[in-house]
């Protein structure tokens, strides 16, 4: 069976600063629930609910 989703080489996430852990931590809902819970409020305004 055929994937629906191609592997990317991790060589082309280098040098990109998006994918830099740092800024993943801050973009993405990564850490324990109390620290993505602050990082969700940050950006609730308006917002009722959040799915991932």
């Amino acid at each position: 069976m055929d994937s629906l989703f191609q592997l990317v080489p991790e060589s082309k996430f280098e040098g990109r600063p998006e994918f830099e852990p740092e800024s993943l931590y801050k973009t993405a809902m990564f850490g324990t629930p109390d620290e993505v819970i602050a990082r969700l409020r940050e950006y609730a305004l308006g917002v009722d609910e959040y799915g991932f």
